[in-house]
């Protein structure tokens, strides 16, 4: 499923096939100030003044600590947000089969499609990186 993240600067969409981590993904990368959405209906509020806690229990069974120790599918999550039209990016990516190149090419596509100074993509691959160390590694 694809989610568009709300916020107040720039369109970035977010793929996950569960909620969950979708939900627990955006709640760690803007820390309660970005929302989820599809095709307009709210799948999570922005919390700018708290209750995201207490928003999580009555939405889910299972708590967020728990589904934030699922480091890995977390980790694919924020590697999923992209910047602008997803469709071209996802053909453009397609097409290149070198990490590094790959690299680079996201990091050139952020740069060209956002018009705010919070790069929520860049955050979101950063977190992803430090979810993807072993836990207890040094930063």
């Amino acid at each position: 499923m694809i989610y568009e993240i709300v916020n107040p600067s720039d369109h970035y969409t977010i793929a996950c096939e569960d909620e969950r981590i979708a939900c627990a993904a955006t709640l760690l990368l803007g820390d309660g100030k970005y929302g989820l959405s599809v095709d307009g209906a709210s799948v999570m509020p922005v919390f700018l003044f708290g209750g995201g806690l207490e928003w999580w229990a009555e939405k889910f069974t299972e708590p967020l600590e728990t589904v934030l120790g699922r480091r890995g599918e977390i980790a694919i999550c924020l590697r999923s947000v992209v910047i602008g039209d997803r469709t071209s990016f996802e053909a453009a990516i397609a097409a290149i089969d070198d990490a590094g190149k790959r690299a680079g090419f996201v990091e050139t596509w952020n740069d060209r499609h956002r018009s705010s100074t919070n790069d929520i993509g860049a955050h979101a691959l950063h977190l992803a990186e430090q979810l993807e160390k072993p836990k207890g590694a040094q930063p």
